[in-house]
């Protein structure tokens, strides 16, 4: 179990193209619960745009990706800096489809809340308020885009504050 995730993360990061589409073979083929979970957390490690491109296509595809694990690879993408704002895209643009896949269900308000708790810029903050200001009047949205925009907007504020005096101390600590 636990070399097993390693190793699969280490393919979808360092791997070839080759190697990844073995593992992206293998997550398809696998009847093992527990195996297409560790799979499915190692491909949304992956650094590679072509690939992070390609996953994302697939999560509105129910024979790829059952709804239910949608939220998984979302939530994978939304870890991994590098897919991040791919994901937060993705998610953007299918809306129409998370609300009617999801609408009723807990999901649905996970959306905001996860994109929220891995955002943090000041440009991914006004991004966040000028897609879920206008979904505020969903009652099942309301709660949780309002804890994410505080969220948000304290965290953007604290890191562009800090920036300064962790750049310096970065530059400046000598490691022995």
């Amino acid at each position: 179990g636990d070399m097993r995730s390693v190793i699969y993360s280490a393919v979808a990061m360092y791997g070839t193209r080759s190697e990844f589409s073995l593992l992206l073979d293998l997550h398809n083929a696998t009847v093992d619960p527990h195996v297409r979970i560790d799979i499915t957390d190692a491909l949304t490690t992956t650094k590679d745009p072509d690939h992070i491109a390609l996953l994302l296509l697939r999560l509105t595809k129910k024979d790829l990706v059952k709804p239910q694990d949608i939220m998984r690879w979302f939530l994978g993408f939304m870890k991994n800096a590098t897919a991040r704002e791919d994901a937060w895209l993705w998610m953007v643009q299918n809306w129409d489809y998370i609300m009617a896949t999801f609408a009723g269900d807990k999901i649905y308000e996970a959306f905001p809340r996860y994109s929220a708790s891995h955002l943090n810029s000041r440009k991914s903050y006004e991004a966040y308020r000028a897609f879920f200001d206008s979904k505020i009047t969903d009652v099942a949205l309301r709660r949780v885009i309002e804890i994410g925009r505080r969220e948000l907007d304290f965290r953007s504020k604290k890191i562009e504050a800090d920036a300064p005096d962790v750049a310096t101390a970065l530059h400046t600590t000598t490691i022995p």
